[in-house]
């Protein structure tokens, strides 16, 4: 019997240490991937100039240069 709940003990701790089974979603988080490096090229294409502006404004907030 004790063999049997040492077993039982060992099998629930390489479940827990190896997480299971589940790999993850890999297709999943390489699509989500891909899509936010997609909105992030599209969003700095249409606001580049915008955010050089923001950029350097934050620079000379920081560094004490006159705006």
């Amino acid at each position: 019997m004790r063999e049997q709940v040492n077993e039982t003990v060992l099998r629930i701790y390489a479940y827990v240490v190896q997480g299971g089974r589940d790999r993850g979603d890999v297709p999943g988080w390489v699509f989500v991937t891909i899509m936010t490096a997609g909105l992030v090229s599209g969003l700095w294409v249409v606001a580049d100039d915008k955010l050089r502006e923001i950029f350097s404004q934050a620079l000379d907030g920081v560094t004490g240069a006159n705006p």
